[in-house]
């Protein structure tokens, strides 16, 4: 039989106290049940592996796709996901064949500065990244783009992390064709589970619709979504699927946007009869104002960022309602990424 190579990897922390945040096994590519151990500190991480080829250290660090350079990522973004931000010392890796030790001076940082997550995720439901499966690539994914977006002050570089971040979330759970069909499903899961989205209700749930109208640039939004001489069919099916009372007093007051084409095309008052039906029900859906902002509104934004439809944010000279408005959508899809992650075991 084939003689096992042992490797040693210890990462070094800036934090003097010790308290454990996870001990047990990691997966890794194609290792046929095999698994390492790790052992993660707020003061170090240790990984204890075995291979059957005999191991370099110095691959580890330069080779992407090495599997215990995937395994020291892993730690990392658990590590920052669940404690503070610290800085790294050092990593030391040791094998048989040499030992090698790169100090903090040579290391790339992955985040360091004040706590990390105003709201942080839950060290249970992210210990998935210590798989090998499309679930924990997921997740790993999509808390390193979380991880990102904290690291950056200006709001519109922190939206495109944010979305990359959600894009990985709602493309797994919603598992469609296209990203229409799995942000279908997505607002399927988050009405069916809004008990687990509180803390991103709780940011908007006592905005009125006016206060969130003027936060918006509705009117650009529709007449991007919904130019001039198209057919309004899809305008009319997006409005029906909400029925949350400050939803439709928004539909309400930027009905006039389309209100003659509307009529022209027969559907002006199948329109505003939903609209007013459920505004005089007074249904009460906050989690429908988080759908709206994140697959629609945000959807929009998005669209505008990454197709390079508008100069580069950069290029301002003073911040404006644009720039207000991106630090509220952050806010939001920032704590939504988070309780998406915490609700994992729901899909």
């Amino acid at each position: 039989m084939k003689k096992k190579n042992d490797v040693l990897i210890r990462i070094k922390l800036a934090e003097s106290s010790r308290n454990e945040l996870y001990i047990g096994k990691a997966e890794y590519r194609r290792s046929n049940k095999n698994q390492d151990c790790i052992e993660i500190y707020s003061d170090q991480i240790e990984i204890k592996a075995q291979r059957f080829n005999p191991i370099d250290p110095a691959d580890i660090f330069y080779n992407y796709r090495s599997t215990l350079h995937t395994q020291i990522i892993k730690t990392l973004v658990y590590y920052f996901s669940s404690y503070q931000p610290k800085t790294i010392e050092y990593i030391e890796i040791q094998s048989k064949k040499k030992n090698i030790k790169i100090n903090c001076d040579h290391i790339i940082q992955p985040r360091v500065g004040p706590e990390l997550f105003p709201s942080k995720v839950n060290k249970q439901n992210i210990q998935i990244i210590f798989l090998e499966n499309e679930k924990a690539a997921c997740t790993l994914i999509s808390l390193s783009y979380l991880l990102a977006a904290v690291n950056q002050t200006d709001p519109f570089l922190k939206f495109e992390k944010l979305w990359r971040s959600f894009n990985k979330l709602f493309m797994y759970i919603g598992k469609g064709k296209t990203e229409f069909d799995s942000m279908i499903k997505f607002k399927q899961h988050i009405l069916t589970h809004n008990g687990l989205y509180s803390k991103t209700i709780d940011l908007v749930k006592n905005l009125s619709a006016s206060e969130i109208r003027k936060k918006l640039r509705l009117q650009e939004m529709i007449r991007n979504n919904y130019p001039k001489g198209s057919n309004l069919k899809a305008y009319k099916e997006m409005i029906s699927r909400y029925s949350d009372k400050r939803i439709m007093e928004i539909f309400e007051e930027t009905l006039p946007y389309k209100e003659k084409e509307l009529k022209s095309q027969g559907y002006y008052v199948e329109i505003n009869t939903h609209i007013q039906a459920n505004i005089n029900g007074n249904i009460d859906k906050p989690i429908e104002r988080i759908s709206f902002l994140t697959l629609i509104y945000m959807y929009f934004v998005r669209n505008k960022l990454f197709h390079g439809e508008k100069i580069d944010s950069t290029f301002r000279l003073l911040d404006g309602k644009e720039h207000e408005e991106m630090e509220w959508l952050c806010e939001i899809l920032f704590q939504l990424n988070v309780d998406v992650i915490n609700a994992n075991h729901t899909f």
